[in-house]
């Protein structure tokens, strides 16, 4: 979500960031025939849907069918952003279906 509102991976204008998306408190979530997917990831917020797009600047809508990629460690960019980490590192998921 942004700001409160459920977006869609598939209405993103074009340059809007279709490739990375932050999830919020109440996690991304799929409704599919069989029910709803929700993954919430509290440690890693950066979700790819479709397929790992990091850095292409104007990507194509995403197929969903390639599922839903989690950024877990980030070292592209030197400015505000930590080239490495030592020692372990551990993430959380919660997947819940209805």
């Amino acid at each position: 979500d942004k700001l409160g509102q459920d977006v869609s991976p598939l209405d993103v204008v074009r340059r809007g960031g279709r490739a990375l998306h932050a999830v919020g408190d109440r996690g991304a979530r799929c409704d599919g025939p069989d029910g709803r997917l929700v993954l919430r990831t509290p440690d890693a917020p950066l979700v790819a849907p479709g397929r790992p797009n990091l850095l292409d600047a104007d990507p194509p809508l995403p197929d969903l069918a390639g599922g839903l990629h989690v950024l877990l460690h980030d070292n592209c960019w030197g400015t505000n952003f930590p080239m490495w980490n030592e020692g372990p590192a551990s993430f959380s998921f919660e997947l819940a279906l209805g």
